[in-house]
């Protein structure tokens, strides 16, 4: 299981949450207790107040998003699951998957960043680093997987296919 632990998301996350708290703490400060209207054209206090609700809670959101995401990998007897909670799930059955190599990849150059991500070749399932295993089938787009211990990871994989032929 990988989790979303960088310290410079981290960072960039609760500085914009924190950013959004005060912005508007600041807003709703000036304009109900104060009775200073807030900005050029300010909106009326139920406006405010609802504007202020919805980007602190859609902040809020984000910031639990990222502490529940997580991707699980696992090799099971009908394929490679790959769950990336809680928005995505798939499995990869071992008769569509035509061959599985652990490789080293560029995920900004390649996909922009991390998280499920997809280009005109490819789709990726990734967390953080730079490793993982890439996934070709049979008539599919190929998937990269990320993957701190991707050779580990392909090992397994390429074993239980070499079992069933």
């Amino acid at each position: 299981m990988q989790r979303f632990t960088q310290p410079w998301l981290w960072v960039f996350i609760l500085a914009t949450l924190l950013f959004v708290l005060v912005t508007f703490g600041w807003a709703l400060y000036q304009q109900l207790v104060l009775g200073e209207p807030w900005g050029n054209r300010p909106m009326t206090n139920t406006g405010l107040v609802l504007s202020s609700c919805g980007a602190i809670g859609v902040s809020a959101a984000i910031v639990l998003l990222f502490v529940v995401l997580r991707l699980e990998v696992e090799v099971r007897d009908d394929g490679v699951h790959v769950a990336f909670r809680p928005l995505s799930r798939r499995v990869f059955s071992f008769s569509d998957i035509r061959q599985c190599t652990a490789r080293k990849y560029p995920p900004l150059r390649n996909y922009g960043g991390w998280g499920l991500r997809s280009n005109f070749r490819s789709n990726a399932y990734t967390v953080r680093g730079d490793s993982g295993v890439w996934f070709e089938f049979h008539g599919q787009k190929p998937v990269l997987v990320g993957s701190q211990r991707a050779e580990e990871l392909a090992d397994v994989v390429n074993a239980v296919m070499a079992s069933r032929t």
